[in-house]
């Protein structure tokens, strides 16, 4: 089973709640298919928080987060072209040990 699979079978349930969200996902674990599954299920809320802490490449790196801020760009992009009238959050670090301020300003 992969987690696109498991909103399919919850949002069909007669006994699931009218809606489902689907609060934070990991970038390294937002993929297309999960994109394509919540734009095809009405009762999956339109509603993304996709954490992406820098947007410095390096900085991604030293965190071990496992993308890159292309990674999650694409991201981004396809959510809002399968889903225009989404709403999407995120949280972003500043100030990770060793930093620079041009990596700083890459994030902001």
């Amino acid at each position: 089973w992969t987690f696109s699979d498991l909103l399919r079978k919850v949002a069909s349930d007669p006994l699931c709640p009218p809606r489902v969200r689907f609060a934070t996902s990991h970038p390294r674990y937002f993929t297309r298919r999960l994109v394509d599954t919540i734009a095809e299920l009405p009762r999956v809320c339109r509603y993304f928080h996709i954490p992406f802490q820098s947007g410095d490449d390096e900085v991604l790196r030293r965190m071990a987060r496992g993308y890159t801020a292309q990674r999650y760009e694409d991201i981004l992009a396809y959510v809002r072209e399968k889903m225009p009238d989404c709403s999407i959050t995120a949280d972003a670090f500043v100030g990770f040990p060793g930093e620079t301020e041009e990596q700083f300003e890459r994030t902001c």
